[in-house]
């Protein structure tokens, strides 16, 4: 098989964690059962594989920085490691992104094995950060280098997504949103993006989104002089988890009567996250419900606060579920899914959703019209419109046979565009691609 001459070095934050951590751990697994020879190079290693490999940043340090840092950790006292890299400390007080991540230089010699493809993932997150942008120049001199952006983080000043902010396009400056991750104290936005900018100018990437609307920025960004290559390639699903399926036993398991209305919301830390919008699902489910006379039970998967109860309006938070098939039979037990979103990519659980026969109303926002077709497979709506999801909701609510019909396309869209074995197909055929060409004479 060509998979056995193949080696490719995932990068990630980590092997497990939200939705761009879990699709390069997908492909890293896919590609393992296919007989290639993959690695993964994290920020923060949480599992015993010994095929990922936490890039060792600490150690790569001074011996001077390497003294602050253990006796912060034996006082207790992290800031104490600061005494270690005081101009690391003054750089991130005035606001510019934190690159001093050693390790990051040493990338292909982490590896026990020659390394043939590099594919890079979020190259921020981890904590405080994992990966300095300046290893990138050697390293596509190397090897070819792949890009998945999973976010805007790399096309502007700090932020992963810039809302309706379009300064990313024209070298950032005097940010309206300094606290949105990856948050940065003072407005050196500016200077970040030029930094980026500079090292970019100095590369040669191939580049990969999940969405045609993310790819459009790319190719408007900073970005765009490294895109040696560029291609849209949708994020995929397991779709022998997620598929339409009996909901009795997990309604009965979750304490739930057939003739409930049921809406689900996924998110990490719902009420918290601020890439969604839940104060307006829970405004429009609650709407809904004061039309009804039977109970209305809006699910919020991905946190623990406290739950609500109002005549018959319930809103109850389920902790994160790591087992799929336990997301899957959430989805199932459901009527409705609602993605209410003031920013999103691609958002992998809008895929679940519609893989297991659901109805879709979500913001049309990123990548989002891109997976829920409007009046096909659900509806879109516009971001915190409240009463348009409330109609949209009603209207699925009174027309059972639309909401079976739209569910029923739901999952065709699914099977047809988004299973992850094409995912993996369309970047593995990529990577012979890339050594085939670099293994061609000039």
């Amino acid at each position: 098989m060509r998979e056995n001459s193949l080696s490719v070095l995932m990068v990630s934050p980590s092997e497990t964690g939200g939705g761009a951590e879990m699709v390069a751990a997908d492909l890293f697994t896919a590609c393992r059962r296919r007989g290639i020879r993959v690695w993964m190079a994290v920020g923060a290693k949480s599992t015993d594989d010994p095929d990922v490999i936490e890039l060792p940043n600490d150690r790569c340090r001074s011996a001077w920085a390497r003294f602050w840092l253990k006796l912060a950790n034996a006082v207790g006292k992290p800031k104490i490691r600061n005494f270690g890299e005081p101009k690391r400390w003054f750089d991130r007080y005035r606001g510019r992104e934190d690159m001093e991540f050693p390790a990051s230089r040493r990338l292909l010699e982490a590896v026990p094995g020659p390394v043939g493809i590099v594919h890079a993932h979020n190259l921020h997150g981890a904590g405080t950060g994992f990966f300095d942008l300046r290893a990138l120049p050697p390293l596509t001199d190397r090897v070819p280098v792949i890009l998945t952006l999973h976010d805007a983080w790399l096309l502007a000043g700090h932020c992963a997504h810039s809302f309706d902010c379009d300064r990313w396009e024209r070298g950032c400056g005097r940010c309206p949103y300094l606290s949105v991750p990856e948050m940065i104290r003072r407005d050196a936005s500016a200077e970040n993006h030029a930094f980026k900018a500079g090292v970019f100018d100095r590369c040669s990437l191939h580049v990969a989104t999940p969405s045609t609307w993310l790819m459009d920025r790319a190719q408007r960004s900073l970005l765009a002089p490294a895109m040696t290559s560029a291609r849209v390639i949708p994020n995929g699903i397991d779709l022998g988890c997620f598929h339409p399926g009996d909901r009795s036993s997990e309604r009965r398991r979750l304490g739930l009567d057939e003739r409930d209305l049921v809406v689900l919301s996924v998110g990490n830390t719902l009420r918290k996250n601020i890439w969604r919008d839940f104060d307006s699902a829970v405004a429009a489910v609650k709407q809904t419900a004061g039309a009804l006379t039977g109970r209305t039970v809006l699910l919020g998967l991905g946190d623990t606060d406290e739950g609500v109860t109002e005549d018959n309006f319930q809103l109850r938070y389920l902790p994160h579920r790591d087992d799929p098939s336990k997301v899957a039979a959430l989805f199932r037990a459901a009527d409705i899914y609602l993605h209410s979103s003031r920013a999103d990519t691609f958002p992998t659980v809008v895929l679940e959703a519609m893989a297991c026969g659901l109805p879709v109303v979500a913001s049309a926002v990123g990548g989002v019209p891109e997976q829920v077709i409007d009046g096909e497979t659900g509806f879109l709506v516009r971001s915190g419109d409240v009463a348009e999801m409330t109609r949209r909701i009603k209207q699925l609510i009174d027309d059972r046979a639309l909401a079976r019909r739209f569910g029923s396309a739901a999952a065709r869209r699914a099977v047809c565009h988004f299973d992850r074995s094409q995912m993996v197909d369309s970047y593995v055929a990529w990577y012979h691609e890339l050594i085939d060409t670099a293994a061609t004479p000039g």
